[in-house]
């Protein structure tokens, strides 16, 4: 669950949450149907989780993005000022989710079915999946540094 949690939350701060959702979800029900488990709680943290870490940053949810031009509030500071906030919020849902879900959590399940997924099982286009990890640091990088670079979307002609 933290895992999932996680994941979720971290990728919902640079890519749009509902985007995340909709990558993850799938990949949470697929997985959990080979438990034989109910993936409510997962789904539900996931969820939770996707709009925590989509509000971190200017990029993860899209008021975000108009509260950051209307204020004129670059990448970095947005998530300076957010980041306690999105830090406290995230280890109480993680609390609140172990809490109405204690039951869930306790049984144990057969680690052996995981052993199935592998690499070659999960990966189907691994260069395909380099060239997306590279674009997407790319991304994160440069809505990092376009602060101290002082540029905005007026410096570009439509």
């Amino acid at each position: 669950m933290v895992i999932l949690c996680i994941f979720t939350a971290a990728m919902a701060a640079f890519i749009d949450n509902v985007t995340i959702i909709l990558l993850m979800i799938p990949v949470t029900l697929t997985i959990f149907k080979f438990l034989r488990r109910s993936p409510f709680p997962y789904v539900l943290g996931q969820a939770m989780c996707s709009n925590i870490g989509g509000a971190a940053t200017l990029i993860g949810d899209p008021p975000n993005i108009v509260i950051g031009s209307g204020a004129n509030i670059d990448f970095n500071s947005f998530i300076m000022g957010m980041g306690p906030t999105i830090l406290v919020t995230f280890i109480s849902s993680l609390f609140i989710l172990r809490l109405f879900f204690l039951r869930e959590f306790k049984t144990n399940f057969d680690v052996k079915v995981l052993e199935q997924f592998t690499e070659n099982t999960l990966v189907k286009d691994k260069m395909l999946l380099k060239k997306s990890l590279g674009i997407l640091a790319a991304v994160i990088f440069l809505f990092t540094i376009q602060g101290g670079l002082n540029l905005s979307e007026k410096d570009f002609p439509s």
